[in-house]
């Protein structure tokens, strides 16, 4: 059977991308909350009801595909590669929210996911939580 893969230009990844705003935890750089607006132009890409839709990313962008797949049940599955679950506020969100999708596929890395900033609260150790959080779900890693 036929396979298209589509890739989406971001103007600014921190922006673009991420679900909600929250400071700079890399540099300099703050994340925006421009993620809806981002679904909303790949949507403009899934319209035919006959093909099955899968969305992927690595890194932020693999943040994003999650967060996408808990606002729209149009995509079969995900696929996160080295997501951003270190985000602030992304294990509770995970947490209170419904996944809209059957199918997840996890690979994280443990700088994606151990980062570290008293600032921000992070502790150390998050890959568990977000593995526990998904394989309760009987989603793959």
């Amino acid at each position: 059977s036929e396979f298209h893969l589509l890739a989406i230009k971001v103007n600014n990844w921190n922006h673009d991308l991420s679900p909600w705003k929250t400071k700079a935890v890399f540099g300099n750089v703050p994340f925006g909350n421009g993620a809806a607006d981002t679904l909303s132009k790949v949507l403009l890409y899934t319209t035919d009801k006959r093909k099955t839709y899968f969305i992927g990313g690595y890194s932020l962008s693999g943040l994003f595909a999650l967060w996408a797949a808990y606002q729209t049940d149009l995509f079969k599955g995900v696929a996160a590669a080295s997501p951003s679950v270190w985000f602030p506020g992304w294990i509770e969100y995970a947490e209170s929210n419904v996944i809209k999708t059957d199918k997840v596929y996890l690979s994280l890395g443990v700088s994606a996911v151990d980062v570290v900033d008293s600032d921000l609260g992070f502790n150390g150790g998050r890959q568990d939580v977000i593995t526990d959080y998904y394989l309760r779900l009987s989603y793959a890693f």
